[in-house]
């Protein structure tokens, strides 16, 4: 997993800090592209600052699946049980995008094809061909339509965020809820809706994940809504075990981290160590400790034989449930079609659809979930031998 991992920072202080952390996951790439210097912190859901990245995010895919590079977008919120490499409905050969489905009222039948607003994004596979590549460019013209009334608060946005006016941006914010509630349609929306036409207009290939297998964070209890257990009985029941779990539906990345933490979904050491010292900083935190990793995966597991968490939720966990010779662009094609023909070059043999990068994109405010995840994802090797 790790050596076809490519990590894309939006500000140089999560670039910098993630750099020095990752020096025990040295297969994973880590790259730079620059958005507003200020978006370097949480960006609340639906926010103006959000919605920027969401725009530098989906700006940054195209350019990778314009030179020929398929991917795997991901959050790394999320909790891998197991290698999602090693399940057909991820690798099927024949999809040209799969997505995971975000909401149920039940676990639906493999292939049942919900109403758009079921489709999530993050855990989105893409591949290089010309129908998604079409997509995606339709997708980004839209997105800048719908922002465009925008453009002129957008020109003082990293004014107003430098210098810490919180009264300007929360009315800057308050222009773009006003313009949600007169039918403003953000990325995801204009996605599930461009997904929905390419599948019934068969112009690009779309596969949805079973939602018990990747099921999103309505799986867990608490957030938006939704039975948490009653879900993860009904999967249960049909003998589907979760691969991938997202952590949505719920606001906040200490509150992501806490719903993480009281499950076993948390792999960073924030106890003492077993030798008895204190609790490492952050930047000194990780998983080189085999038998305390062993430990927190076993935590994990024993979460999903149990479907209950460690530890209720707390009340305020959920209030309401460059190289310069090259361009930033260029630089990030480049060490992705690095990693590409490192791993596969012109190879006709290897299987098809196994070839995609898993591609995460974040600030520094995601550097602790990063760091989590590379915990979380460290046992599970590579499917193929580095090609020399």
């Amino acid at each position: 997993v790790h050596e076809r991992t490519l990590l894309i920072f939006s500000d140089v202080e999560g670039y910098e800090e993630m750099i020095r952390h990752k020096r025990q996951h040295a297969e994973v790439q880590v790259v730079l592209a620059i958005a507003h210097d200020s978006l370097n912190t949480e960006q609340e859901y639906r926010s103006v600052g959000y919605s920027l990245l969401m725009e530098h995010r989906n700006r940054i895919l195209g350019k990778l699946l314009d030179v020929g590079v398929s991917l795997l977008l991901f959050e790394a919120d999320a909790v891998w049980r197991s290698n999602p490499l090693d399940d057909p409905h991820v690798s099927d050969a024949d999809a040209e995008v799969v997505v995971f489905m975000n909401t149920v009222e039940k676990p639906p039948e493999y292939g049942e094809f919900l109403e758009e607003d079921r489709i999530g994004m993050g855990f989105t596979l893409l591949r290089a061909t010309d129908g998604v590549r079409s997509l995606w460019r339709e997708l980004m013209s839209e997105h800048r339509q719908e922002l465009a009334y925008l453009d002129e608060a957008l020109g003082d946005f990293s004014r107003v965020q430098g210098g810490g006016n919180s009264k300007n941006n929360s009315e800057l914010d308050s222009v773009l809820r006003a313009r949600a509630a007169g039918g403003y349609m953000d990325e995801m929306a204009l996605f599930q809706r461009l997904v929905r036409r390419a599948r019934e207009d068969r112009s690009v290939r779309i596969s949805v994940l079973p939602w018990c297998l990747y099921p999103s964070g309505l799986w867990y209890d608490g957030g938006m809504g939704g039975d948490g257990y009653a879900l993860r009985l009904a999967c249960r029941e049909v003998g589907l075990e979760p691969i991938v779990v997202q952590n949505n539906f719920i606001f906040g990345l200490d509150a992501k981290r806490g719903r993480a933490q009281r499950w076993g979904h948390w792999f960073l050491q924030a106890e003492p160590l077993l030798d008895g010292k204190p609790p490492r900083r952050i930047e000194e935190q990780g998983c080189e400790d085999e038998e305390w990793l062993r430990k927190d995966l076993g935590t994990m597991e024993e979460s999903f034989e149990t479907l209950t968490p460690h530890e209720r939720p707390k009340r305020d966990e959920c209030p309401r449930c460059v190289q310069e010779s090259l361009s930033p662009d260029e630089w990030i094609q480049d060490r992705a079609m690095q990693m590409w023909n490192r791993h596969w070059g012109l190879d006709p043999v290897f299987d098809q659809g196994k070839r995609f990068l898993f591609v995460s994109f974040g600030n520094k405010a995601f550097v602790p979930f990063f760091l989590s995840w590379l915990c979380n994802t460290a046992h599970m090797a590579e499917v193929c031998p580095r090609r020399g």
